[in-house]
């Protein structure tokens, strides 16, 4: 093997995704997830440090420079992050490059449990810092048991939403109907609490930009699925999804609040459950962070990490003692006092764990 180099995204792209095809890489992990992340998100560009062999590319890590410290292209929109690579040596070499690449810090997150544990092996030595950032819910298409209370409420649910009209499912695919529908799903997943607090796709421009974007890329790929739930024709809840391989990602659900009393989120689920066993799927992926309702249909959980490396000098070994100490005390108070001083005070006060920029 070579030694690994630098290069940007458009110089690597073909080969990237050739890949991608090879191992089986998750979509957030191509090219073109990447590229839609930074139109979308960034105003530095996504660097890519590159390995090849003789047959051409054997693995990648995409990251943004800020000066000084390298950061995971990903924020909260992001269902997860990792080395590309074909196999375990290719993915050592690059980490262990890319730690020596580092001056003050090294910031990667929403690494799965394999790669976070890797990442911290190859820093041995460096000082550290790893923390669970979320634990997304999954389903094994199949064996899922609900309970008997939540068959109970699906029936239900179901029986109030019939009552106002003749309930569909429908599922789009089509590149040319994405655009026809695209609007109309973002407006479904607005009509909530998402589009009060302003964590709907549509709330803001840059986040609607990157859906708009992925949706495209996706939709060209064969990869999107937009699942409606309709009521008399009119769409009551809405989700945007990705299938590849033999998995169906959830990036984001909505429902409108005027039908919330018949559950549509919940239907919606158990409608696309339904189509993955059609179609053979193994999992479906909820992403995102833990919520009931989710936990009703899951028959598991994955956890992600946010692993930082710190360089040698005094100004890293500041950085490191803020991120080891300081921070995770800040986080205590906030997820713990203020609820506390709220009950106290008579209110609610909201976790600080519910973050806006959450996917929900």
């Amino acid at each position: 093997m070579s030694v690994p180099e630098w290069c940007p995204i458009a110089s690597v792209e073909a080969e990237w995704d050739a890949l991608a095809d090879r191992i089986d890489a998750e979509p957030w992990l191509r090219p073109g997830w990447f590229q839609a992340w930074t139109d979308a998100f960034s105003q530095r560009p996504v660097t890519c440090l590159v390995l090849r062999g003789r047959e051409g590319l054997r693995g990648l890590i995409p990251v943004v420079r800020y000066r000084s410290t390298l950061v995971s292209p990903t924020n909260w929109h992001s269902p997860g992050y990792s080395v590309i690579a074909e196999d375990d040596a290719t993915q050592r070499a690059l980490l262990q490059a890319l730690i020596a690449d580092v001056r003050n810090r090294l910031s990667l997150r929403f690494l799965p449990d394999d790669a976070a544990a890797v990442l911290r092996d190859c820093a041995v030595g460096h000082r550290a810092t790893t923390r669970i950032i979320l634990n997304s819910p999954y389903v094994e298409i199949g064996r899922e048991t609900l309970s008997k209370n939540t068959r109970k409420h699906l029936r239900k649910a179901h029986r109030r939403l019939s009552e106002r009209g003749r309930v569909t499912f429908e599922v789009v695919t089509a590149s040319d109907e994405v655009a026809r529908v695209l609007d109309e799903g973002f407006a479904v997943e607005a009509a909530g609490w998402k589009g009060r607090n302003g964590t709907a796709i549509r709330s803001r421009p840059d986040t609607r930009r990157f859906y708009e974007q992925v949706a495209r890329w996706a939709a060209q790929r064969g990869l999107l699925r937009l699942f409606f739930l309709r009521v008399a024709g009119r769409a009551v809840a809405f989700a945007f999804v990705l299938q590849d391989g033999h998995r169906l990602y959830d990036l984001k659900t909505g429902f409108d609040e005027a039908f919330a009393e018949a559950s549509p989120g919940i239907l919606i689920t158990r409608e696309m459950l339904s189509y993955g066993a059609q179609e053979g799927l193994s999992t479906f992926e909820f992403l995102g962070a833990t919520a009931d309702w989710k936990l009703r249909f899951a028959t598991g959980a994955r956890a992600l990490h946010e692993v930082q490396i710190f360089g040698r000098g005094p100004v890293a070994g500041g950085h490191w003692l803020a991120q080891a100490y300081a921070r995770p005390c800040v986080r205590y108070v906030r997820t713990h006092a203020r609820p506390l001083i709220g009950r106290i005070n008579g209110r609610s006060v909201p976790s600080a764990g519910l973050r806006s920029g959450r996917k929900g």
